[in-house]
């Protein structure tokens, strides 16, 4: 097996020699969402993660837009008292998701 050590001598010829771009159009930026207002809280596991309420997940998705990130994946963070066997949290007509979801189009269609 051959190893490709000269192309890791310095950062200069790793660059030359990078075949992966990625662009911010590329990047999906992933948003925890609760209940409540004015909720902004570090995941602990997550350094620099945040679960959101809704109304400061609107305000904090306006900056990740204004740095060129034009797709989210969001994950509804429900607490142990809604939740059941068959998950109908998660399919419910008026759950988190669906609000955030609504709110989001509403400001950003």
């Amino acid at each position: 097996m051959k190893r490709f050590r000269p192309y890791r001598v310095n950062q200069e010829t790793r660059d030359r020699y990078v075949d992966i771009h990625l662009p911010v159009q590329a990047l999906i930026y992933p948003y925890f969402v609760v209940e409540g207002s004015s909720v902004k809280e570090e995941i602990g596991s997550m350094p620099g993660v945040f679960r959101y309420s809704i109304d400061l997940l609107i305000e904090d998705i306006g900056e990740a837009l204004s740095l060129g990130i034009d797709k989210i994946l969001l994950f509804g963070v429900i607490d142990n008292a809604v939740k059941d066997s068959s998950g109908s949290a998660g399919y419910a007509p008026d759950s988190l998701i669906v609000r955030a979801v609504r709110a989001v189009k509403s400001v950003f269609p």
